[in-house]
């Protein structure tokens, strides 16, 4: 029986592009943005690699301390935790025009910025998950790609379906390490209001909207899905 991988796994769980689906991705795509931007002012976001373990050790981050921000699933993989979503994310970003890649690695365009900016206000009165945001790339932002792999590896992890706690080095291929915590559950949810959303759907406008929509099509039909990182 062939092993589904994680991209697959993933968009099984994310087909359903509810309104409530639609403002989870928005704020996604905001944090992704912003971690992005602010890893670029401590180091560099060379690839997806890095890219991948930046944003797992702030979710989870934000998991153990009760907080749902980011709202990506995350799977054991050939590398280390993997997200296809995310992925999905950051191509979608770029065909919007949010966000760039050079050959030095990712960095927001004039219109990302712009938007940053713009939301902070936003992004200041939710200062308990840009500060754990800080906190990490402070540790991480600098260091090699290769070099935070080697350390996600180390870490230990609860992992939900087998119940028990293990280094990530030895979950086995395909398993679900990462989830995010229902709104029920947290004890606190990023917080963004019917103004700001129609704020951020404005800036985003139907085109990054349609994006999203489409990078999650284009995984479901496997012309999108990088599960080797």
């Amino acid at each position: 029986m062939r092993t589904r991988s994680p991209c697959e796994l993933q968009i099984e769980r994310d087909l359903d592009m509810t309104e409530k689906t639609i403002v989870e991705r928005i704020v996604n795509n905001l944090l992704l943005l912003c971690l992005i931007h602010r890893a670029n002012e401590l180091g560099r976001v060379e690839d997806d690699l890095k890219a991948q373990k930046l944003t797992f050790l702030i979710e989870k981050q934000f998991v153990q301390n009760g907080l749902r921000g980011l709202t990506y699933n995350f799977f054991r993989w050939h590398k280390g935790p993997y997200c296809g979503p995310l992925s999905n994310d950051i191509r979608a970003l770029i065909a919007s025009g949010l966000l760039g890649r050079t050959s030095s690695g990712f960095e927001l365009t004039k219109d990302g910025k712009d938007l940053t900016n713009q939301c902070g206000e936003l992004l200041a009165r939710n200062s308990v998950f840009m500060e754990i945001i800080d906190s990490v790339l402070k540790d991480y932002a600098s260091l090699p790609p290769d070099k935070i792999k080697e350390m996600v590896y180390k870490m230990s992890i609860f992992v939900p379906k087998l119940r028990k706690v293990m280094k990530i080095e030895d979950v086995p291929q395909g398993q679900l390490m990462l989830f995010n915590l229902s709104e029920k559950k947290a004890r606190g949810v990023f917080d963004v209001d019917e103004s700001w959303l129609a704020t951020l759907e404005v800036v985003l406008d139907a085109d990054t909207l349609t994006s999203l929509k489409a990078s999650q099509e284009d995984a479901v039909n496997g012309r999108i899905c990088t599960p080797a990182l």
